[in-house]
């Protein structure tokens, strides 16, 4: 897709907001399915072969792309609603993945970084404020200089409520069904579906529990 035909597609989205600063010789390739909903976001791209595909349905709102290296890939899949996020990918072959039906209140950051993902599973949940962190962006080293801090990819399946200003680090998998509790900071995986987990370090809480968007 041409520089020109993504203007036009966010003019006729009545786009308020719309940047891309050019720091190589390649733009980023915006992939944006016809109803979709794409407006007031900011593209930093420093790299080349960079994508954001956004699929029919989805609505992104006030977000900020930030590329950093070659063959990165933001993919928002149908019907996800992702409002005022920042999306880092750091160095090469990153990719973050939004699952269907998903959403985001505001304010989420995603780094990803050193060739790793991050996945999140269809119809998870998003409260304001939360960090998912591949990796630490400097090195941690052993006594025999080798370092001992590789990112890791970030995986939440299904179904996964995530509070408030909670934070999930690299090598985390969230099974489906869960609950991340606000303000928590997850360093391991749930190993176990529909759990409450929280605190800082988290832990599971709470067991055998299921959630809804509802208040019922």
């Amino acid at each position: 897709m041409s520089l020109e035909i993504i203007k036009r597609h966010l003019i006729n989205n009545k786009s308020i907001l719309w940047k891309l600063i050019k720091f190589s010789k390649n733009y980023s390739i915006c992939a944006i399915g016809p109803k979709a909903f794409f407006k007031g976001c900011l593209v930093n791209n420093k790299g080349a072969n960079n994508k954001i595909i956004i699929e029919d349905g989805a609505k992104v709102n006030f977000c900020t792309f930030n590329f950093d290296g070659d063959n990165n890939t933001v993919f928002i899949k149908k019907n996800s609603v992702i409002n005022g996020c920042v999306f880092f990918l750091d160095q090469d072959n990153n990719k973050i993945e939004i699952g269907e039906g998903s959403t985001f209140t505001g304010r989420s950051e995603f780094i990803a970084t050193e060739g790793t993902s991050i996945e999140i599973g269809r119809d998870c949940m998003f409260a304001y404020g939360i960090v998912l962190r591949t990796g630490d962006h400097h090195s941690v080293l052993n006594h025999q200089g080798d370092r001992v801090n590789l990112a890791k990819n970030i995986k939440l399946n299904e179904h996964v409520w995530v509070g408030q200003n909670a934070y999930l680090l690299k090598g985390v998998e969230i099974k489906a069904g869960c609950v991340i509790g606000a303000c928590s900071v997850v360093t391991k995986g749930i190993l176990v579906e529909n759990c409450i987990m929280a605190g800082n370090p988290a832990r599971v809480i709470k067991s055998g529990i299921y959630w809804d968007r509802k208040k019922i």
